[in-house]
């Protein structure tokens, strides 16, 4: 038998002891006989208690990790949800939108929703540089804190740099990379384009108008367990902002050749008051005072100022 207890050691220090009773019978003369000796348990029973300690903190910080993955599950569905909301408030504006001015006035709002929802390091927007289509650049860029932009390198992207994005975009495919590191065989002429800008996954969803490539919009990093529900909806807003491009495209066009009509009719006038021959000294002889030649004077003025509008637009 045995039985424990607390008692001292030799030195008065606290011992757990374990104390053990052997009974057996001596065969020769059949007496009964007792043997007693005592275990110092006492680190044992140390090791015993820490073990326990240690695993109600294990539970404890299990349940506690759950609890914290729970919360955080919570803020990301809340910011998700906030992401959305914006971008169906952006998406709303769209509508509302005739001018380019305006449309570049919602693109920040609007990048930066996108970017939240699918939890991108950088959300941003590439336009052609001009009519040929030929050279694209950045026009607006969203990044998360702390991540560098990128807009200052990104103005003069030749489309004969990105030969095997090219074809892809112009027939409205989306580009998911998972693994940007592995773009470097795959892909190497984009990889080299956008190599040193700490991008380890991407989403590239093309822009169309009319099923012409106008552009497109790109996420580096994004969560990768939200791709596939953020390429339907990255797709569906870049079809949007691609609509809307070529709506105020041809509202420019309407508005260019309505004033270059009109510049042709105050041209008209203008020659019925003057010829070039004469224009100089008609300036010069006639006093504003006449009725006709002020208004002369205005349509000159007409003509100027429908001139440089006409050029500004090219410009543009």
């Amino acid at each position: 038998v045995f039985h424990r207890y607390w008692t001292q050691s030799a030195v008065f220090e606290p011992m757990f002891a374990e104390q053990h009773i052997v009974m057996y019978k001596d065969e020769e003369n059949e007496d009964i006989l007792a043997v007693s000796y005592v275990l110092d348990l006492t680190q044992k029973f140390k090791e015993e208690k820490y073990k326990k300690e240690l695993e109600k903190k294990q539970q404890e910080l299990e349940e506690a990790l759950q609890e914290a993955r729970q919360v955080r599950k919570l803020r990301e569905l809340q910011v998700a949800l906030k992401a959305v909301d914006d971008i169906l408030d952006n998406i709303a504006l769209l509508d509302n939108i005739s001018s380019e001015a305006e449309l570049n006035q919602v693109m920040p709002d609007l990048l930066a929703a996108l970017g939240r929802y699918s939890v991108s390091d950088r959300a941003y927007i590439f336009t052609w540089t001009s009519p040929e289509r030929n050279v694209l650049r950045m026009t607006h860029e969203w990044c998360a804190e702390g991540v560098s932009p990128t807009m200052g390198d990104m103005q003069n992207l030749k489309m004969e740099d990105m030969p095997n994005w090219s074809l892809r975009l112009n027939n409205g495919e989306a580009i998911i990379s998972k693994d940007w590191d592995a773009e470097k065989e795959k892909t190497p002429e984009e990889y080299a384009l956008f190599d040193g800008q700490d991008i380890h996954s991407l989403i590239v969803i093309p822009i169309l108008s009319s099923k012409k490539l106008n552009g497109y919009i790109g996420f580096d990093n994004p969560e990768q367990s939200k791709t596939a529900l953020s390429v339907r909806l990255l797709t569906s807003v870049g079809g949007h902002i691609g609509g809307l491009k070529e709506n105020l495209f041809m509202m420019k066009e309407l508005e260019k050749k309505v004033a270059e009509a009109e510049l042709k009719k105050v041209k008209d006038e203008i020659l019925t008051y003057a010829n070039k021959d004469e224009l100089a000294n008609q300036v010069v002889t006639r006093t504003t005072a006449d009725p006709e030649f002020r208004h002369f004077i205005v349509l000159t003025i007409r003509a100027i100022t429908l001139m440089r509008t006409l050029e500004e637009e090219n410009n543009d």
